[in-house]
C-alpha cells in the first residue's frame, strides 16, 4: 500500500464519480446512494456557510449513530471546518467541558440516547458567551428534508481548499480514570489508516457492513465510516447496540462485515436469541477496544461460520486508530492470544520504562509507534502532548511484548497498575484467575487508596450464580497468585456499568467501591 495525500472530501468525491448509482448507506428503510448522498450534503454545506461556518471552523457533532450525522460530517468537511465529535452519552456537564477543551465555534446536534438536548442548549447558550463560540445548530432530520437536497448533481463538491495536513476532526480519548483530552488528527492520518486497515481485512466493494460501534469514537470513524468510503462498500447502520437489531440486519441484509468491541461481541453471544437467527454471512470483522480473555474469542467465533476471519487489532485514538491486527490467514490460536502484528508503514517497538532500551523477544516494557498514523497532538495541552510524543515516537502507555514472530502481546496498562506495599501488580492477572471460576459472568479488579500499603485491591464481579462467596474467590486465587496479590475486598455488583465505548464506566465503579468500603467500615 502506497501512502496516498488526499483530504477526506477529496476521496469523498472520488468515491461519487466512481460508483454513484452503488449503495452507500441502509439506516432501517431509508438507504441512500453516493450520488444522493453527495448532493445532500452539497446543500446542506450551503446552508452551513449561510448559517456562518467557515473553514478552520471548530464545529461540535452531537448525535447517535444517523443519516443526519453522516451528513453533516460530509458538508463540514466539503466547507473545511474541523470536526468535533462528541459522545452522546456523556453528561452535560461533561459535554460542556469538552467544548470548551476545544473552543467549538458552533454545536450541531441532533438525537440522543433515551434523552434530548434541549437543557444543555439552554446552558450553553448562557455558559459560552466568550466571541468565539456563535451558537447552536439544530440537525435537520427526516426523509422529507434530504428528498428535496437530493435533486440535482451538484456540479463541484470542494467548496474549500484544504490540505491533507490540516486537522480533520477532534475525538477525545475514552479513558474513565481523568478528564479527557482533544486529539487532533488529520486527513493524512485517518484515510491512509483506513486504507491500511481494508487492505488488511481484504475488504471489497461487494462487502456490506454493518454499522454498532458509535460514529464519534475512532473506531466508529476510520474502521467503519472511511473504509467504507475508500472500498465503496455500503454500510447498514444501526443509532446504538442492540442485540436483537444486530442480529436481524445480518440476516436480512447478508451482512459480510461486523466490526466491535469484545463487550459487543460477548453481549450478542451470552444472548440465545443469536441462535435464531443465520448469521453466517459474516466473513470478516475487527474485534478491539480493550483485551479479550483466549477462551471468550473461541466462544465468540463459534457465533459464526467456521471460515469468518474476526481480527483482533491494537491501537487507540491518538493512532487513528490502529496500529496492529492480525494477519488474514492467522490460526485462531495465535488470533486468541496476540493482536496481530503492525499495519504497513507503521514502526512499533517494546521500551524498558526504567533503562530506556528495547526490550529483547518475550521481554515486556511500554509499547511505543510511529508512523504517519501519530496524531498532531492533544488540543491545548502542550506538556500533555509533549509527554505522550517523544522523537516522533507516541508513548501509547500500554505494556506488552513482541514475540519470536513479531506479534504483539498486550500485557496491561501501566496507569493501570496496582502499587501495593512497593509490589506492581497487574490488574489483568487477577481478572483472568477470577474468570476461570464457574459461575462469573464479569469482573473488574481495581486499586483503592491505603494509609500505609498504599493501594488495596479490589475486585468487582458479576455473577451467573447467586452461590459464590468472597471466601470462595480467595481460596480459589490463593491456588494461582502470591499473597500480595489477592483482593482485599470483593463486591458483588448486580451490574458494573458502561461507557458507549462498551468500556467499564471507571469513575462510576470507584463511586461504587469506595461507598461499599465506607459501608463496611
Amino acid at each position: 500500500m502506497e501512502l496516498i495525500n488526499r483530504t477526506i472530501q477529496e476521496c469523498f468525491n472520488q468515491r461519487i464519480q466512481e460508483t454513484p448509482q452503488a449503495l452507500a448507506y441502509h439506516f432501517g428503510e431509508v438507504k441512500y446512494t453516493w450520488a444522493e448522498t453527495g448532493n445532500i450534503t452539497f446543500q446542506l454545506a450551503k446552508k452551513l456557510m449561510a448559517e456562518g461556518v467557515r473553514k478552520g471552523d471548530r464545529v461540535g457533532l452531537l448525535s447517535v449513530n444517523s443519516d443526519a450525522w453522516l451528513f453533516y460530517f460530509f458538508a463540514l468537511q466539503a466547507i473545511g471546518a474541523q470536526t468535533v465529535l462528541l459522545n452522546t452519552a456523556l453528561t452535560d456537564d461533561e459535554i460542556i467541558r469538552n467544548i470548551e477543551l476545544t473552543e467549538v465555534n458552533f454545536l450541531c446536534y441532533g438525537k440522543g440516547y433515551r434523552r434530548t438536548f434541549d437543557e444543555l442548549m439552554n446552558r450553553l447558550n448562557l455558559i459560552c458567551m466568550r466571541k468565539s463560540y456563535y451558537g447552536s445548530i439544530k440537525m435537520l432530520e427526516g426523509m422529507e428534508y434530504w428528498q428535496e437536497m437530493a435533486g440535482e448533481y451538484p456540479v463541484d463538491f470542494s467548496i474549500a481548499e484544504v490540505s491533507d495536513q490540516e486537522i480533520c476532526c477532534f475525538l477525545f480519548t475514552s479513558g474513565t480514570t481523568k478528564a479527557s483530552k482533544a486529539v487532533m488528527l488529520t486527513h493524512y492520518n485517518v484515510i491512509n489508516n483506513a486504507r491500511a486497515i481494508a487492505e488488511a481485512l481484504r475488504w471489497q466493494p461487494a462487502d456490506r457492513m454493518c454499522v454498532t460501534v458509535p460514529f464519534f469514537h475512532c473506531f466508529g470513524l476510520t474502521a467503519c465510516i472511511l473504509t467504507g468510503l475508500q472500498t465503496g462498500f455500503p454500510l447498514y447502520v444501526l443509532a446504538h447496540y442492540r442485540t436483537l437489531q444486530v442480529c436481524k440486519i445480518l440476516e436480512q441484509h447478508q451482512c459480510t462485515i461486523l466490526n466491535g468491541v469484545p463487550s459487543m461481541f460477548l453481549a450478542m453471544r451470552h444472548n440465545p436469541i443469536h441462535q435464531d437467527y443465520d448469521l453466517t454471512s459474516v466473513r470478516s470483522g475487527i474485534i478491539a477496544g480493550s483485551p479479550i480473555f483466549e477462551q471468550d474469542y473461541y466462544d465468540i467465533c463459534r457465533m459464526f461460520d467456521s471460515q469468518m476471519r474476526l481480527q483482533p487489532s491494537y491501537g487507540q485514538t491518538e493512532s487513528s486508530p490502529c496500529i496492529t491486527v492480525a494477519d488474514y490467514d492467522d490460526d485462531l490460536k495465535t488470533k486468541a492470544t496476540g493482536v496481530g502484528r503492525p499495519i504497513e508503514h507503521v514502526e512499533l517497538r517494546v521500551i524498558d520504562p526504567e533503562s530506556g532500551k528495547i526490550c529483547q523477544t518475550g521481554e515486556r516494557g511500554m509499547i511505543e509507534t510511529r508512523g504517519y498514523h501519530i496524531m498532531k497532538g492533544y488540543y491545548a495541552m502542550p506538556q500533555e502532548t509533549a509527554e505522550a510524543l517523544k522523537d516522533g515516537w507516541l508513548v501509547t502507555g500500554d505494556i506488552g511484548y513482541l514475540d519470536e514472530d513479531g506479534y504483539l502481546h498486550i500485557s496491561g496498562r501501566r496507569k493501570n497498575l496496582i502499587i501495593r506495599g512497593g509490589e506492581n501488580i497487574a490488574p489483568e492477572e487477577i481478572e483472568y484467575y477470577i474468570r476461570q471460576i464457574e459461575g462469573i459472568d464479569l469482573v473488574k479488579v481495581m486499586g483503592v487508596p491505603a494509609v500505609v500499603l498504599q493501594e488495596e485491591i479490589v475486585a468487582c464481579i458479576t455473577t451467573k450464580s447467586s452461590k459464590l462467596t468472597a471466601e470462595q474467590i480467595t481460596a480459589e486465587l490463593r491456588e494461582h497468585l502470591a499473597e500480595y496479590k489477592i483482593p482485599r475486598y470483593i463486591f458483588f455488583l448486580n451490574e458494573i456499568e458502561k461507557s458507549a465505548s462498551g468500556k467499564i464506566d471507571e469513575k462510576k465503579l470507584m463511586k461504587t467501591i469506595l461507598r461499599k468500603i465506607k459501608e463496611e467500615s
